[in-house]
């Protein structure tokens, strides 16, 4: 599991010790994907390698939004990502914290607006 470097600031690597902030990195990710590829890889895996406990939850609820937003941009490496969020609320939404739960909705919606993944999302809910 990779070493947790919380939810405020990621270190985009290659780039020196520079500290981002999730929403920065978002933004930059979105404008140059190709360039912060293994920024993407590092909080895709972060995102899977996180509990559901309370203390992580708004980790994991912040790396969930922010690979939402991020997943038209990198098809390819999240293609599985709109499943995996719709199985865990379908199969953990009653033990999940409400936080959690609440930014897991919002990306699932996030992602059924702009039409990725939205015949999972459907058929996971029927």
């Amino acid at each position: 599991m990779p070493s947790h470097q919380g939810a405020e600031a990621l270190s985009a690597s290659g780039r020196s010790s520079e500290k981002l902030s999730l929403p920065t990195l978002q933004s930059k990710m979105k404008s140059d994907p190709d360039g912060y590829e293994s920024e993407l890889i590092l909080l895709y895996s972060q995102f899977n390698g996180i509990g559901s406990a309370p203390s992580v939850a708004k980790d994991l609820g912040d790396r969930a939004l922010i690979l939402a937003h991020v997943t038209p941009f990198y098809p390819n490496h999240l293609a599985e990502f709109p499943k995996q969020l719709a199985g865990l609320l379908s199969s953990a939404s009653r033990s999940l914290p409400s936080g959690l739960r609440c930014h897991v909705a919002q990306s699932l919606i996030l992602l059924s607006n702009r039409q990725a993944g939205i015949s999972i999302v459907s058929s996971n809910f029927k």
